[in-house]
């Protein structure tokens, strides 16, 4: 009997056990933006951007995946050096982000579904939208779900 309670103890204790997966980077972002957030904590996050474009009333910074040169964030900085938005834009190539997805993780904040079809030179165009916290929080999607970006102000 005990060889047997010690063989039980050794398979479980050899068998591979269900691993909780980390939460991806980019959640820890955009669900922990915060309006009060810097330059310094962007950088600390992401580190350096790869491009700032200058405009007008603030600097835009891009970066890029290190794996596909695709870009994946954008961060308004403001002449105060204040964030005033963050956008992660789902790299292609690299795993799939869908609606569902983003539904899921923000079930509690009040979600509503836009559709908006126009006019664009000869064909229509037709934007999919998840709006959450009143507008704060936006994703946008194509008709096959998946998730073209999603913008924090």
């Amino acid at each position: 009997m005990k060889y047997l309670q010690l063989l039980f103890l050794l398979y479980s204790c050899t068998t591979p056990q269900k691993q909780v997966l980390p939460t991806p980077l980019f959640w820890d972002i955009l669900e922990g933006y915060n309006t009060l957030w810097n330059k310094k904590q962007i950088i600390e996050r992401l580190g350096k951007p790869q491009e700032i474009i200058k405009q007008e009333n603030k600097d835009l910074w891009v970066y890029n995946s290190p794996k596909t040169n695709y870009q994946i964030w954008a961060v308004g900085i403001t002449p105060e050096n204040k964030v005033s938005g963050l956008a992660y834009f789902p790299s292609a190539p690299e795993k799939k982000l869908y609606i569902f997805e983003v539904e899921q993780r923000w079930k509690s904040l009040n979600c509503v579904h836009k559709k908006e079809t126009k006019l664009s030179a000869d064909n229509f165009q037709t934007t999919r939208t998840l709006e959450c916290d009143d507008g704060k929080k936006v994703a946008e999607y194509n008709k096959y779900n998946e998730v073209l970006g999603i913008s924090v102000k």
